[in-house]
């Protein structure tokens, strides 16, 4: 296993290039830059190349100045020709990174000049399969490891930097035909413990091609061909519809030791979601094909920094529900609690532009789950008919707000207190059809209540849900004054010191 010039492994070396860059998360556009122009002429063809000098020089770029298709489009050529295969298959591994991290504000930004990135791979294709030829042939691994980018770039990266843009297909073949020519070895979990420490010969029941089915396989010897391989894993589980399987796979392998990213008072420098990034889920839920929203959002899942988005996971646990999973959507409920719980101040991280890692609607839903789970720390202030509520929430997910509010109307309100609980419950309903707006007035009215009527000495659980929820409205309100801002540390500290135990918990 290869070294990379700059970096102890290929793993530090991805990282490093994919992290947003402090301030402006992809930097400059260094297109009139002498480096940008030194890098684009070595790249050329034309006399004798330092492929050393030009990898360190657009490693460099690509990790202190510039977040630039260009230069990666580059240093890709120079990775692939100092260190042949598996330096192809890293670079690709970070342009594919790249392209879906960054997508609105990676340089070139002209649609123009980005669908000429794509022309140059284009043209490259020849030229990248002589310099991998030129090298050590390719191991199993590394063939099928490659396949999985190239496919990747092919069918996601190309198509986002020009919608008519078709795969790599002269690369793709050659590919295809050395992963036919040298299938993976692999086998079952038991054979692998018997085998443990010995190097016995592989009989022929052993030998078979990964397509006949999924196992352990051999000689993973990096982080990149470690991925690319549990990326196979799930995609047989999806072909064979295995999806719980699939789904803790998926979450094995990108929640084990998670670290929040860097922040500035909850701040990162993670751009946010492409826009259109969750449309096909969402629609997949409006048409009740959840198998198939099911399947986009553990794509989507397995993309970028996507694995923070809690947003994702609401929609994931959803379309468990709506295809009747139910041990398995209380599992993920489950874990995301958990994760919640191990990195503290997630549920507050935002993206560049301010964006949420977790919608107030998010967290309205995250926090139904939590009760439902532990009943007894909201008994006193729920609805004393939890249908109602549980129809109430399950209209505003489909988008009848009017429908859903009509349903708490339904409940029994002959006396004042009874009156609030179906108001916080209606304002509950507006949040969870994420509409802080609407109930901002909701909240303020019955803050006045608990207030004038003492109710956090008579009625302290209902006082203390109150002024829960009515801070997470505040805080997501679109245009926040100072006003609004002070209310909702104000309620904060009232939590405190009404119910410690429990406002920490919240918190």
């Amino acid at each position: 296993m290869s070294v990379p010039h700059t970096h102890e492994s290929w793993a530090l070396w991805h990282d490093a290039l994919i992290t947003p860059l402090i301030n402006n998360a992809c930097g400059e556009d260094l297109k009139y830059e002498d480096s940008f122009k030194a890098l684009k002429s070595s790249s050329s063809g034309v006399g004798e190349v330092d492929f050393k000098a030009l990898f360190i020089l657009g490693t460099d770029l690509l990790a202190t100045k510039t977040k630039d298709l260009r230069v990666m489009s580059y240093t890709c050529l120079a990775a692939s020709s100092e260190y042949g295969v598996e330096g192809l298959i890293a670079s690709l591994s970070v342009f594919n990174s790249l392209v879906n991290e960054f997508t609105a504000h990676i340089h070139p930004l002209k649609p123009r000049a980005r669908g000429s990135v794509h022309t140059w791979f284009l043209q490259q294709q020849g030229r990248l399969r002589g310099i991998i030829e030129q090298h050590k042939q390719p191991t199993a691994q590394q063939w099928h490891a490659l396949n999985i980018q190239v496919n990747e770039y092919g069918q996601s990266s190309a198509r986002q930097l020009d919608e008519e843009a078709g795969p790599l297909a002269d690369l793709t073949q050659w590919i295809e035909q050395g992963c036919k020519s040298n299938p993976l070895v692999i086998e079952s979990p038991a054979e692998a413990m018997s085998s443990q420490g010995t190097q016995d010969i592989a009989s022929p029941a052993q030998i078979e091609p990964t397509q006949q089915g999924a196992g352990v396989v051999k000689n993973i010897d990096s982080d990149s061909v470690f991925i690319a391989q549990t990326r196979v894993l799930i995609s047989y589980d999806k072909e064979a519809k295995r999806y719980e399987r699939m789904v803790k796979m998926a979450r094995a392998t990108r929640w084990s030791g998670l670290k929040l990213p860097p922040n500035e008072q909850g701040k990162t420098r993670l751009p946010a979601p492409r826009t259109a990034a969750f449309a096909p889920i969402e629609n997949a839920l409006m048409n009740a094909d959840h198998e198939q929203g099911l399947i986009k959002a553990e794509a989507l899942f397995m993309e970028g920094a996507m694995h923070f988005n809690l947003n994702l996971q609401v929609l994931t646990i959803e379309l468990l529900r709506k295809l009747g999973l139910g041990n398995l959507e209380r599992w993920l409920s489950v874990q995301v609690l958990a994760l919640i719980n191990e990195c503290a101040g997630l549920l507050s991280l935002t993206y560049d532009d301010g964006t949420p890692f977790c919608s107030a609607k998010s967290k309205t839903v995250l926090d139904e789950i939590k009760e439902s789970i532990t009943p007894q720390a909201s008994s006193a202030v729920k609805a004393p008919d939890e249908d109602i509520q549980k129809s109430a929430f399950s209209l505003a997910d489909d988008a009848k707000l009017h429908q859903a509010l009509q349903r708490v109307d339904e409940l029994p309100q002959n006396c004042a207190y009874s009156k609030a609980r179906a108001d916080l419950l209606k304002a509950r309903v507006l949040m969870r059809a994420d509409n802080p707006v609407l109930a901002k007035p909701l909240f303020l009215k019955l803050i006045d209540q608990v207030e004038t009527q003492q109710l956090a000495a008579w009625h302290r659980d209902f006082a203390m849900h109150v002024w829960r929820y009515a801070q997470q409205c505040f805080v997501a309100l679109p245009e926040q004054d100072d006003e609004f801002k002070q209310l909702a540390e104000s309620l904060t500290q009232k939590m405190l010191i009404t119910n410690t135990t429990s406002a920490i918990g919240w918190i």
